[in-house]
């Protein structure tokens, strides 16, 4: 109860009106009753009381973000990140490194708010650091994936693990972020969640709907409506998404219908049990974008897709810094395409159904995490390829999809000096296709380094091998990233790649944040099966980035991104592609709450 825990909070400011830590949560309360400016007068109290205690520092910057000041919200909550040890004398080593983990998920989000998603990863990837099973970070690490290309399995995966290790809390379960490859206008609607949902001050009873619309030529027309609510230990959200478009060019609509619902039990006081449902229908035409001039589709290709997703899943915490979480996926999807043109048509159904298993363990001390889990994962089902030629059909060709995956693997985080970070970690995958009896067995070394030279410089290093699984719904609880580089992209299905990254990130002056990353991966692609022997065809990918963040000043922050990207291949037609793109973006924040953007993107 909000009112009478606030008229007891008052009661106890009344008392000993120069205790900053009453100050403090009472802001809290009045800040939760939308109170202003009687939260924003108890933050600044609380500041001169205890000018060592970060903890005002902390909820007067969630204040200013909901009240679209996020270059103030940058300047508290650095201020509170600066003060953080200062809580040594009160607070364990584990839960200073909690602490810090807070804030730096909170701070990935403002990073978020400004334009700034480079410093967002990273600052969302330094929060996971320290605390691996922090939900915060791993919800606006998988935010901030939305927009990049081929990131579609690290943002569903860290979205999933993020819904496990969640609190309760009445946050809406947005249908279109759990899907995968909708081909959304990136910008459509509020694709994130707000600061305050995800950092709320106060957790009670309540009930809360979200909706949006969008609507553009070309007879765009879409829409999301959430209704969520928590009541005492039981959380819920209920979605529904539609989208529809007759795309850009002929034969590029696009329809989606996706609902979901989504509930959250706090069975006891270590125990979370999640139940999860999702229905998906989308039917579309030929997307594709040939590289070839002039651009070539197919004006009479055409995919549909009926999918059926059930998820359960458990969150024990075992005890502080200690997790274990449990996930099994159940996906049924039915598939039918139309491709080529006459006289030669060929009509492709597929019925895939997948069951998918995995369970990790989290641990997490002060200067050392570890991450522990293994999966197994089975799809049964066929494929049937049904040509015609000349409006007659000519005999069908059935074969079987099923195939049995197995995977384990272990990440070990060390802490040196409060500045260096080592990840030493292995993966091993075992993949057995029964329809080509052929066999994948791999051992994936894994290393990452982080090291913050000084408060204003940050090296990063990272090495791995992965094995691209056929993952249900694109989704793992396997770490995606490291050392804030990404390990696992939408790659074909059984590829092996290598990557290497370095990142170099400085902070010049207080309102100049500045990058530079460069990162190489290998690939071995799979083509074709003869007998018990699999062709693969070697890639190479280089990608280099360079960024530049400018609070210019109170209201406007100026981001600059330049990529460049080459692919490189040796397939039967061979590919050398080279692409830039430098997107310039200029936002505006006023305390009225009145917010714009401007956004300009160059590609080569």
């Amino acid at each position: 109860n909000l009112n009478e825990g606030r008229r007891e909070i008052e009661i106890a400011a009344s008392l000993d009106p120069n205790n900053a830590i009453i100050r403090s949560y009472l802001g809290k309360a009045y800040f939760d009753e939308r109170r202003a400016p009687l939260d924003a007068g108890q933050f600044a109290m609380s500041k001169q009381l205890d000018p060592n205690d970060p903890t005002p520092y902390f909820y007067d910057a969630i204040r200013r973000q909901t009240e679209n000041d996020p270059v103030g919200a940058l300047e508290n909550l650095n201020k509170s990140i600066e003060l953080n040890d200062n809580r040594a004398v009160y607070r364990s080593s584990l839960l200073l490194d909690k602490d810090g983990a807070a804030r730096s998920a909170s701070l990935a989000k403002i990073y978020q708010d400004l334009g700034f998603d480079q410093l967002a990863v990273l600052e969302a990837s330094k929060s996971l650091d320290q605390d691996p099973a922090n939900s915060s970070a791993l919800r606006f690490l998988s935010d901030s994936f939305t927009a990049n290309q081929r990131h579609e399995i690290a943002r569903a995966s860290s979205l999933l693990q993020s819904q496990l290790l969640q609190p309760l809390n009445a946050t809406a379960v947005q249908p279109r972020l759990r899907e995968t490859n909708l081909n959304l206008i990136t910008i459509q609607g509020p694709g994130s969640t707000g600061y305050n949902e995800f950092n709320p001050l106060f957790t009670r009873n309540k009930i809360n709907i979200t909706a949006d619309a969008v609507f553009g030529s070309n007879n765009l027309r879409g829409g999301e409506v959430v209704l969520s609510g928590l009541y005492d230990r039981v959380a819920f959200s209920l979605g529904q998404f539609y989208y529809d478009t007759d795309g850009w060019r002929d034969n590029a609509d696009i329809n989606h219908d996706i609902t979901n619902a989504f509930v959250q039990i706090k069975a006891s006081r270590n125990l979370d049990i999640q139940f999860e449902y999702i229905n998906r229908s989308t039917d579309q035409g030929d997307l594709r974008m040939s590289l070839q001039p002039p651009p070539e589709f197919q004006p009479t290709n055409r995919g549909e897709l009926d999918e059926e997703t059930a998820r359960f899943g458990l969150h024990y915490a075992i005890s502080p810094g200690s997790d274990l979480i449990f996930s099994y996926i159940n996906n049924r999807r039915t598939e039918n395409t139309s491709q080529g043109s006459a006289p030669l048509v060929i009509q492709t159904s597929a019925d895939p159904k997948s069951d998918n298993y995995e369970l990790q363990y989290l641990f997490n001390t002060n200067k050392y995490n570890l991450i522990a889990g293994a999966g197994a994962n089975s799809v049964d089902g066929t494929i049937t390829l049904s040509p015609s030629l000349g409006g007659f059909p000519l005999p069908a060709e059935d074969s079987t999809l099923e195939s049995e995956q197995y995977n384990a693997y272990l990440y070990n985080d060390i802490t040196f000096y409060n500045k260096i970070n080592l990840l030493l970690g292995v993966s091993y995958d075992d993949i057995e296709r029964v329809a080509t009896n052929t066999t994948t067995d791999e051992v994936n070394p894994k290393l990452g380094l982080t090291w913050d030279v000084n408060p204003a410089l940050r090296l990063r290093l990272a090495a791995f091998e992965t094995v691209k699984r056929n993952l249900v719904a694109n989704q793992t609880l396997e770490p995606t990233e490291i050392a804030g580089f990404i390990q696992f992209y939408d790659d074909v299905n059984d590829s092996n790649s290598t990557g290497y990254g370095l990142g170099i990130d400085g902070r010049p002056s207080s309102q100049v944040y500045t990058g530079i990353s460069l990162q190489q991966r290998d690939l071995d692609i799979p083509e074709t099966t003869t007998g018990s022997t699999i062709t693969f065809n070697s890639q190479e990918e280089s990608r280099y980035q360079f960024y530049l963040n400018w609070l210019l000043n109170r209201q406007l922050a100026l981001s600059l991104l330049y990529t460049f990207e080459e692919i490189k291949n040796d397939f039967v037609d061979p590919v050398n592609l080279e692409t830039s793109t430098v997107p310039l973006t200029l936002k505006y924040s006023h305390s009225s709450g009145f917010f714009a953007s401007a956004k300009f993107t160059h590609v080569d």
